[in-house]
């Protein structure tokens, strides 16, 4: 798993600046910024986009995310992975959500 440095570096290495990288995704420097120091996630779209222009592996970049950053509250956490997950997904995980929550009251 990378650290944030080592994820720069490895960008720099290859020839990105993370303004670069982030409009070759389609997205603005600002969101790679709050995703580089932990204050929001990024979906499975963003890390095989990243993932094929950098050579960095999608476990390393999920590794790397947030880590070595103050965390940020729980809920604004979960509130920028939830904003970015396909409805479809999301219904999934609220079901096995339920599914856990009610097997663990029979405990």
């Amino acid at each position: 798993m990378l650290s944030r440095e080592e994820f720069k570096k490895k960008l720099k290495d290859v020839g990105w600046t993370q303004a670069a990288l982030a409009r070759a995704v389609g997205r603005t420097p600002p969101w790679l910024n709050k995703i580089i120091v932990g204050t929001r996630g990024m979906n499975q779209k963003y890390i095989e986009k990243i993932s094929n222009l950098t050579g960095i592996s999608p476990n390393d970049l999920l590794g790397w995310m947030g880590k070595e950053s103050p965390p940020a509250e729980d809920d604004e956490i979960i509130k920028n992975a939830v904003q970015e997950l396909p409805l479809n997904y999301l219904k999934k995980i609220v079901k096995l959500g339920q599914e856990r929550i009610k097997e663990e009251s029979k405990k």
